[in-house]
């Protein structure tokens, strides 16, 4: 997977993180397509792919079948503390220690796809230039065990 630079070698995340136990966490048909983002048509959508780590969409974000609320305002679940890994890294926070990280949805207008959805440290779904460095990543997987 090189959507948001992890790799399957012997010395990648997840090789890494998960080296006891990656026969628990299982492949996903992760949903790329427009009904994922925040409008249709969105001509940035993409192929489905399968993906053991994966960022959940912008409408993942929405579904509270998750426990997410169905609105993008202010939303405790999605409220995210930003690890002392990232933080080392340059992650941003706010006082209480959230911070702000991607969807894996593009955002439809733009010049260009590198406009994506993106979660702010209270909670909320906007969209950003993927140019911040300061944006963290909230990495998804299906376990099964």
């Amino acid at each position: 997977y090189s959507g948001i630079g992890m790799n399957y070698s012997s010395t990648g995340f997840f090789a890494t993180a998960f080296a006891f136990g990656n026969d628990y966490v299982q492949t996903t048909n992760v949903d790329n397509s427009a009904a994922t983002t925040r409008t249709v048509p969105n001509k940035y959508a993409s192929s489905n792919t399968n993906d053991k780590v994966f960022l959940l969409s912008y409408q993942d974000y929405l579904n509270p079948n998750y426990g997410f609320s169905e609105n993008t305002t202010s939303c405790e679940a999605r409220k995210c503390k930003v690890t002392d890994w990232a933080r080392a890294r340059g992650g941003y926070f706010d006082d209480n220690g959230y911070g702000e990280y991607w969807t894996r949805s593009p955002h439809a207008s733009g010049a260009n796809p590198v406009w994506v959805e993106y979660v702010d440290y209270n909670g909320n779904i906007s969209f950003q230039y993927c140019s911040r460095a300061s944006t963290c990543i909230r990495p998804a997987m299906k376990i099964v065990y």
